[in-house]
């Protein structure tokens, strides 16, 4: 696989994708050197026996849903770990 940044990946697929932006410009210049994805259903749920970091983490509209059904305060808890 080509290394590429967050930046290179967002700009060359977002129409075909349909990805956006949501944390802001911040570690855009990370460099993505695996090409498998990970969807952190179960690391919501605080399940790491096989999470993969280095992947790129995609949360998808199942993940999103999740997030929504709980407090603030669990949210940021679940997303800081």
């Amino acid at each position: 696989m080509t290394e590429l940044t967050i930046q290179e990946f967002v700009s060359s697929t977002s129409k075909e994708l349909s990805l956006k932006l949501v944390a802001g410009q911040k570690g855009t210049e990370r460099i993505i050197r695996v090409s498998e994805i990970n969807r952190p259903g179960l690391a919501l749920a605080a399940y790491f026996e096989y999470f993969r970091p280095e992947r790129v983490q995609v949360f998808g509209q199942g993940e999103c849903s999740y997030l929504q059904t709980l407090d603030n305060a669990r949210r940021i808890d679940i997303l800081i770990r």
